[in-house]
C-alpha cells in the first residue's frame, strides 16, 4: 500500500473512531440517567462493545504508521453540546433508550460513509464487523423498547 493510500485509510479509520468515541460519551450519559437497573446493564454492555471498538480502529491506526484521534474533535464537541441542550435528565427511561437507537442507527450510517470505498482489506473486514456489531446494538434496543412498552402495557403502569 503506497504512503498516499495509508493516508487515506488513516483519515477514514480516525474518522470512525471518532464516531465510536462519540458513542462512547452519549452511553455514559444514557447509562448515568436511566433508572431501571436491567435497562442500565444492557446500556452499559453496549458502551462497553463500543471502547473495544474504538480500542480496535486506534490499533489498526498504529499498525498503519497513523496517531489514532483520541477524542471526538471540534465536531463531536458541538454534537454533544447540542444533545445536552436537549437534555436526558428527566426523560422516562423509555426516551433515553428510545434516543440511544436514534444515536446508534444515526451512527452506522455516518460510519459506513465515512468509511466508504478508502480502506485496505484488513481495515474493511474490521469496520465491517463492527457495524454489523452496530446493527446488533440496534436490535438490543429495540427489544429494550418493546419489553418496556409491554410491561407499562399490559401491567397498567405508566
Amino acid at each position: 500500500m503506497s504512503d498516499a493510500s495509508k493516508r487515506e485509510v488513516i483519515k477514514a479509520l480516525n474518522a470512525f473512531l471518532k464516531g465510536e468515541h462519540m458513542a462512547i460519551r452519549s452511553y455514559d450519559e444514557f447509562v448515568h440517567n436511566v433508572q431501571d437497573h436491567s435497562i442500565k446493564k444492557e446500556l452499559a454492555r453496549i458502551q462497553q462493545e463500543h471502547k473495544q471498538h474504538a480500542a480496535d480502529i486506534a490499533r489498526r491506526i498504529q499498525e498503519l504508521g497513523g496517531k489514532p484521534q483520541e477524542s471526538t474533535g471540534l465536531a463531536g464537541i458541538m454534537a454533544w453540546a447540542m444533545m445536552e441542550v436537549a437534555e436526558i435528565t428527566g426523560q422516562t427511561d423509555l426516551d433515553i433508550v428510545k434516543r440511544a437507537l436514534e444515536g446508534e442507527d444515526l451512527g452506522i450510517k455516518s460510519a459506513a460513509k465515512v468509511v466508504e470505498g478508502d480502506l485496505d482489506p484488513v481495515s474493511e473486514k474490521l469496520v465491517r464487523q463492527i457495524l454489523s456489531a452496530d446493527q446488533a446494538h440496534l436490535g438490543a434496543l429495540r427489544e429494550l423498547i418493546n419489553t418496556y412498552e409491554n410491561s407499562i402495557c399490559c401491567d397498567g403502569s405508566n
